[in-house]
């Protein structure tokens, strides 16, 4: 999948969206594994980023760490402030 975009990837859950809301390893994981099979997955993560990561891995080396590269591969990242009434609108209008 490396350098495949998520619109790139066919399969059994092509044109099936996926907002992955939960944090951690686990959830990332399975975000992954929904994208391999063709789904468009799209990681809703809080502005100051996932707990997961936020106190292990500082955030300007976070990208290119390679568990956050390995679990985050072919989705849409999109960072939301829960107390904010526009970015709750925005992720509003990403459920069905």
């Amino acid at each position: 999948m490396s350098g495949e975009s998520c619109a790139d990837i066919n399969g059994p859950l092509s044109g099936v969206r996926v907002v992955e809301l939960g944090g951690g390893v686990a959830c990332a994981f399975a975000g992954k594994w929904l994208a391999a099979l063709g789904a468009d997955v799209i990681r809703i993560e809080p502005k100051g980023g996932d707990l997961a990561w936020r106190d292990r891995i500082p955030r300007d080396v976070r990208s290119k760490d390679a568990r956050h590269i390995y679990l985050n591969t072919a989705k849409h990242n999109v960072a939301v402030d829960l107390s904010n009434k526009d970015d709750m609108r925005a992720l509003s209008s990403l459920l069905p």
